[in-house]
This record gives structure tokens, sequence and C-alpha cells, in this order.
């Protein structure tokens, strides 16, 4: 409690969102006094230390699947919402501890440095006045899912799948999913844009009952070739008693390999490549666009990989987080020890691709990015990407 106090519960939190365009650190939300700190500026450095370090500084700290350092990097962004931990919050004032609490930050602002002083604000803080400035910042997850439609176009956000766990979502979502697609049904809508760009993963059963509503040849399709392993067959018994983790009875206390490769054994059975579930009475059968970026891994990076390779929908926007490869987060255990109290989180088993692939995450089959221009802007390109193919779509032959 007390580590978790340190590094989550101080005054020692910048008062504004920001992303990251390339090694420049952009201001999105601000809460803080200073009326220069609107959207789209630029801080130059903070205490002294130009970004460019501070970010390379603290990317090694962050984790991430496989080479690209697009997920780590969308990582050390702050969002500000109080029921995500943001990288950078935790980091920052480990790697670089304030004096007095104090941010003083170099602004750049039309050609010129200005120099800024503001306060650390406690995380929880930042988000209730967030909420109260900004009409669309989310309170909870479930504020994470919207749909929205207009003439013969649908628009459903998803930007989290997280059932489980600290501030998780409460909405049913199942019934959510079959009203949308039943008034899709209804408005005889014909194109469908998914949108998926802030969703970190959660539950697998949320995807699979997702792809029940999307129309493809279910038939036709080879299953993805992966693998779960591990390297252990029986569970230590000293650790037992300090572990949790998902479920109420564990299934890989003691296990039976199905096979053995190097330093793993394999488990086919926990990680059979099952194929996509029956379609649903009320399945959408028009065209659709999944719209996904760095942020998507776990589950989110799954539903991405889905999506491409049973060909459901055409992928539009950046580079997913995730890997080709697979993913380390087959079963994540949660280890107290026992005089610190300290928390320490460990995958047990693993994915692993059985086919050589590209070390990346998901590319989509049209590749837009936002530049800091169309951020200034309020321009959506990932969108507008979509809107424009759904246009010639629906042209006249």
């Amino acid at each position: 409690r007390f580590v978790n106090t340190v590094i989550h519960e101080q005054e020692d939190k910048l008062p504004f969102t920001f992303k990251w365009f390339g090694e420049k650190m952009i201001v999105d939300r601000n809460v803080s006094k200073h009326a220069i700190l609107r959207k789209g500026t630029e801080i130059v450095a903070i205490n002294g230390v130009p970004v460019v370090k501070i970010l390379s500084a603290l990317l090694p700290y962050v984790a991430a699947d496989g080479a690209t350092d697009k997920n780590r990097i969308q990582k050390l962004e702050i969002d500000g919402f109080d029921f995500r931990y943001n990288a950078f919050d935790i980091f920052f004032p480990l790697k670089f501890p304030l004096e007095d609490g104090v941010f003083k930050l170099s602004v750049l602002v039309n050609g010129n440095i200005s120099e800024v002083e503001v306060k650390g604000m406690h995380r929880e803080i930042r988000a209730e006045k967030l909420r109260d400035k900004y009409v669309d910042f989310p309170y909870t997850r479930d504020d994470m899912f919207a749909f929205q439609s207009y003439k013969d176009l649908g628009v459903l956000t998803l930007n989290s799948f997280g059932l489980m766990g600290w501030k998780a979502m409460t909405l049913d979502y199942k019934k959510y999913l079959d009203k949308t697609f039943t008034a899709l049904q209804q408005k005889n809508i014909k194109h469908l844009i998914i949108d998926i760009r802030g969703n970190t993963g959660g539950n697998d059963e949320m995807k699979i009952e997702l792809i029940r509503y999307l129309s493809f040849d279910r038939q036709q399709l080879l299953p993805i070739a992966r693998e779960g392993r591990t390297r252990f067959v029986n569970f230590p018994e000293q650790l037992k008693p300090h572990i949790k983790t998902w479920g109420d009875n564990p299934w890989y206390y003691n296990l039976t390999p199905d096979a053995t490769e190097g330093q793993y054994y394999i488990f086919n059975e926990r990680f059979e490549n099952r194929e996509p579930q029956p379609g649903k009475p009320n399945m959408f059968q028009g065209k659709v666009y999944l719209l996904v970026g760095p942020s998507n891994t776990s589950l989110a990076y799954y539903t991405a990989r889905d999506f491409q390779h049973y060909k459901i929908g055409k992928l539009i926007g950046d580079e997913t987080g995730g890997n080709l490869r697979d993913i380390n987060g087959g079963q994540i255990l949660f280890l107290t020890l026992p005089n610190s109290g300290i928390e320490i989180d460990f995958p047990v088993m693993g994915g692993f691709s059985t086919e050589l692939l590209p070390n990346s995450g998901v590319v989509p089959d049209h590749q837009v990015e936002m530049s800091l221009q169309d951020f200034r802007n309020g321009i959506d390109p990932v969108m507008d990407k979509a809107f424009e193919l759904i246009k010639k779509k629906a042209a006249p032959k």
C-alpha cells in the first residue's frame, strides 16, 4: 500500500493531457490555470530537461510486444482517464523527481520559448477537472462505448473490452451490441465503421460476441496457426498462497503437455485455434471498416488480427500494438511478495505463432497516421479515409 501510494497518489502529475507526434510533446486538454497551454501547444522541456531526452529515458521502462516502439510511445502519452494508469504519470516522477511539486515548462509559442510553472496534481483531481471542463471526457469505461447512425452509415465506438479488475465496465455489453445491430438491420444501413483506436484490450468473450454480428465466410478460411507454450508442468506449491489470477480454479497448476520443443512445453488444448462462432440472426450484412492504432494491445490486437485474417472488413489507421508472432498474455499471475507486499504481474503461458511472420503489429489495409497539423486543426484523417472509401463504394458504377 505504501508503494502504491508513493507511485499513484501523489500531487506529482502534469495538469494536462498530451500526445506525442514524433519526438514532440503536444498538449491536448489543459486543466491548469495557464491559458497558454491550449490544445496544440508544444512542450519543449520540463524542469530543464528536453522532452526528447525524457522520452528516450522513459521508453526502456515501458512494456510492449515485439520490436516496434509505437505502442511504447503511445503508452507514454497522458489521456487522464482515472480508470487507467498512464505510464508517464508513474515513471516521470521516479526518473525525474520534482522539487516542491512544481513543473517548470518550456513552451514553444509562435516560434518563441516561454517559461511556465504549474503545480503537480493528483491524478484523480485531474480527472475530475477534465470531466468538469470537457463534456466529451469519459466518466467511466462504460462511456468508451458509443453508436451513431447517419442515413446508410453507422459508427460504433468500442474503446474498452474491460469487464474485470479495477473500475471495470458495468454495462451489459451483450444487450448493447444486440440493440446496436438490430438498429443497423432495421435502418437498412449498408456501411459500418467500428472504431477501436483507444482500446487496450480486455475479455475474450467481448471479441467473440462482436464477431458473431459480422458477416463473412466462416467455412473457407484456415484457422490461425498458433500454440500455447509454458516452461513448467507442476506449479510450485510454495507460490500458491501468494498468487491471485482470473478464475477460482486455475487450470495450469498440474499440466500434461501435448509436446515439448526446446525449453517449452506445448499445450494446444488451452490455445486451440477456435474458428469463429456462428453468426447472429441480426448479423450485419454490409461493408465493415475497422479503425485501429498503436493503443491496440491484448484483445484489441487480437480483434484487429482476426478482422484481417478472416477478411471481415478493411482495416484503416496505424500499425497496432501486439505482435503477429503472438503475445505473452495467455495467462497472467498476480504474485504478492509476502514480506514487502509488492505485487508482481507475470505471464505463465504465452501464445506463439507457428508460422514465420513479421515482428510487428497488424498493419492496416489503408495506413493513415494523424499529423500534428491534423491534430491542431481538429481533423481526423483516419475517419476521413473511411468516409472516402465508403463514398467510393456508394458511387454509381
